[in-house]
């Protein structure tokens, strides 16, 4: 019983003292700091303030990689290369999700791995004939 009442005890005092039973964190709850203080963790409590990628911006990218070889964008050209706005995959998909449910974006037909999208509906019809004349 004592052994017991020993172990509560020393978790306890591992709450109070502000950090975590997690051998790689230390508390992740920014109320546990002092005002000013920043963990010193990797990770910080308050993300990147985000860039909104405006409608303008993703329709100049999409005419421009379009009239450069007849091709629309595609999530890898947002986060890789020329025309990287974003940091992951993840984010790109989610962008170009986003404006084509808005209909800022036209996708081709016949599909394209990965998709790609264009800035008008024109674009994605002629480029969707040249890809079908192509193949």
């Amino acid at each position: 019983m004592t052994a017991l009442v020993t172990v509560v005890n020393e978790d306890l005092n591992i709450l109070n003292e502000g950090s975590s039973t997690h051998p790689r964190h230390s508390t992740t709850h920014p109320h546990d700091f002092a005002h000013g203080q920043q963990k010193s963790s990797s990770h910080s409590f308050h993300p990147k303030a985000k860039t909104k990628v405006t409608v303008a911006l993703i329709k100049s990218i999409a005419a421009t990689k379009y009239e450069e070889n007849f091709e629309g964008i595609t999530y890898l050209d947002l986060c890789k290369g020329k025309y990287k706005i974003v940091d992951t995959e993840q984010q790109a998909k989610i962008l170009l999700h986003s404006h084509i449910t808005k209909g800022n974006l036209f996708a081709n037909y016949p599909m394209t791995i990965p998709q790609q999208y264009y800035a008008s509906e024109d674009q994605a019809r002629t480029a969707g004939a040249i890809y079908e004349y192509r193949r």
